[in-house]
């Protein structure tokens, strides 16, 4: 079978993963599964740690404070 198309630029996907930040009033949870979906969309094989570091890299700044000292490497501990 052939790959399943795209239905999004990979360009416009990879854009969207990078400049995705928490909203102020946005919980972690709705965060982690909005950023979460724009991976798999970009890259179904996405390596748990390049979702992890996108995941922090997005976080708002109080919170990334409190997780970077966990030394967080995979996106189910950035969920504990």
């Amino acid at each position: 079978f052939p790959p399943p198309e795209r239905t999004q630029n990979p360009h416009l996907l990879a854009e969207q993963i990078n400049q995705r930040k928490q909203g102020s009033d946005e919980s972690v949870h709705n965060y982690y599964y909005a950023l979460d979906k724009l991976c798999r969309e970009y890259n179904p094989q996405m390596s748990a740690i390049d979702k992890t570091i996108k995941l922090v890299g997005g976080l708002r700044e109080e919170l990334k404070g409190k997780l970077l000292p966990l030394n967080v490497q995979t996106p189910e501990q950035f969920m504990i």
